[in-house]
């Protein structure tokens, strides 16, 4: 009792079929009798092929539904059907999965021309200089909306700088690493903008990972500093590392120039540490550097695209890769970001 569809036929929807017309021209006295070519105008199949065995040889049709097939893609199916019978008969003890398909022509398409996306990469460019950049250009667009409230260009450009100048003074600077240990807000961007600003590489702490699993981070990545806030004071694993409370120094970051300091960092010192689920059970850090960071935003930039008049929902965890996309991407092309709280994130 095979399911039932006008559609379809209910056994098979690809036919294929041979015949033998090895007889050719039939004569009966006087009478010859030859086979006409009927072109086919409708389709029984989904797509059937028929092949006929002459003394010329073999010739094939391809029969298609044309609701589901374009003349195009039959085509093809076509000339990849030929390219695969010769190259079959050249090698017959070829393994089938050994067999070409695709002509030279189609392969250099496929394999070269296709996959040919070399882009030009602002050379030594990071992402805090895209971002400083474009903050100088719209300094009272609406950079980051988070709880409510929402923060400039040029407000979270004070912040941060003043962040990492406090960071510095901690002894925070090129390569070293600081753990950011916080809740979906603006300290989240501050914190991640103010470490890089200062020279180190954040390490992103999900406060929603079991303790065991961020005491395994913390002991494996050693950072000098843990950015957090009172709030998460409780489910912050001890470390040696020194704790800062973003919502305790926010008074004490006012005496600190809106500057950037001087030195930042270079296009090949890491701009952060994420940890993976590790295949062994353990995780493990990958060190992602400022020039394979400003690489994949400027890319994304491009294809699919974003601009000012864009706003992104920040949703996925900051422990993802596809945070720091969705966080700093808006925030070189004159976008906004909205961050999503906590129970509405991946």
């Amino acid at each position: 009792k095979p399911a039932r569809n006008l559609s379809h036929s209910p056994l098979f929807q690809v036919s294929f079929d041979m015949q033998d017309d090895a007889a050719g021209e039939v004569r009966m006295d006087e009478l010859a009798l030859l086979p006409i070519q009927q072109e086919a105008v409708s389709s029984k199949f989904d797509l059937g092929l028929s092949v006929e065995q002459s003394r010329r040889g073999l010739s094939a049709v391809l029969c298609y539904n044309s609701d589901l097939f374009a003349a195009e893609t039959v085509g093809r199916f076509a000339a990849h059907f030929v390219v695969l019978l010769r190259d079959l008969t050249s090698r017959p003890d070829a393994r089938v999965s050994q067999l070409r398909m695709m002509g030279e022509v189609e392969r250099e398409q496929v394999i070269q021309q296709w996959n040919d996306t070399r882009q030009p990469v602002p050379s030594g460019r990071t992402l805090l200089e895209l971002f400083d950049e474009q903050a100088k250009h719209t300094p009272d667009r609406m950079a980051v909306k988070a709880g409510g409230h929402s923060l400039s260009y040029a407000d979270l450009l004070g912040r941060a700088n003043r962040l990492a100048r406090y960071l510095r003074e901690l002894g925070v600077s090129h390569e070293s690493l600081v753990a950011v240990f916080v809740d979906r807000s603006f300290d989240l961007i501050i914190g991640l903008m103010g470490v890089m600003k200062a020279g180190g590489a954040y390490v992103p702490l999900e406060p929603s990972y079991p303790r065991n699993r961020l005491a395994d981070m913390l002991e494996h990545a050693r950072p000098a500093v843990v950015l957090t806030q009172e709030s998460l004071a409780a489910d912050l694993p001890p470390s040696p590392a020194q704790v800062v409370y973003l919502d305790r120094v926010e008074s004490e970051l006012e005496r600190f120039s809106a500057e950037p300091p001087m030195d930042g960092p270079a296009a090949d010192n890491l701009a952060y540490v994420i940890y993976t689920s590790g295949s062994t059970g353990r995780p493990k850090g990958v060190q992602v550097s400022h020039r394979a960071l400003a690489n994949f935003l400027c890319s994304m930039r491009r294809e699919p695209g974003l601009d000012e008049h864009d706003i992104l929902l920040a949703v996925t965890t900051i422990s993802f890769d596809i945070a720091a996309l969705e966080l700093f991407l808006p925030l070189i092309v004159g976008g906004k970001v909205i961050v999503a709280e906590r129970a509405t994130a991946l």
